[in-house]
């Protein structure tokens, strides 16, 4: 899945538990982020308001040889 937040696309992981902004670009981030191996993760609620959009994209690829 796929935030916007504040203006900037992020990928969003969704559990029941909690809700994550994660990001690879340090450029993303700000202090609020937290750095987990190589990537910048940011805990958020559903009721915050720089939420813009959250997008679930599903792709096909038809091939044919």
């Amino acid at each position: 899945m796929y935030i916007r937040y504040s203006n900037v696309l992020y990928d969003f992981l969704d559990k029941k538990e909690y809700y994550k902004i994660i990001t690879r670009r340090a450029e993303k981030t700000d202090s609020s982020y937290y750095q987990k191996h190589e990537v910048f993760v940011k805990e958020i609620s559903l009721n915050d308001p720089n939420i813009q959009d959250i997008y679930d994209i599903n792709f096909y690829v038809d091939y044919i040889d």
